[in-house]
């Protein structure tokens, strides 16, 4: 698969809101808040989080997903994803 194959769908907030409250559902997340999105990327979905240092400092990003798909960097270590409230 190509990067032109993959085509985003256009949402609205409703349908974002929607989304977000059926995978917090399915991963069992969503009465708990701060939710720990580094859990949910670890655990259920399989990702191995990687620090990166200066990361943000030299490219102004906190994270990205490198080109092996199930490999994510953050830019301070291992527990310092932020937590979406």
């Amino acid at each position: 698969m190509s990067r032109s194959d993959i085509i985003a769908p256009i949402l609205s907030y409703d349908d974002i809101n929607k989304r977000a409250e059926d995978f917090l559902t399915e991963h069992k997340r969503n009465e708990i808040l701060p939710v720990d999105i580094e859990a949910i990327a670890e655990f259920d979905l399989g990702l191995n989080i990687f620090p990166f240092p200066n990361l943000q400092e030299t490219f102004d990003i906190e994270g990205f997903i490198s080109g092996v798909i199930q490999r994510s960097y953050d830019c301070r270590g291992l527990k310092s994803l932020r937590k979406i409230w």
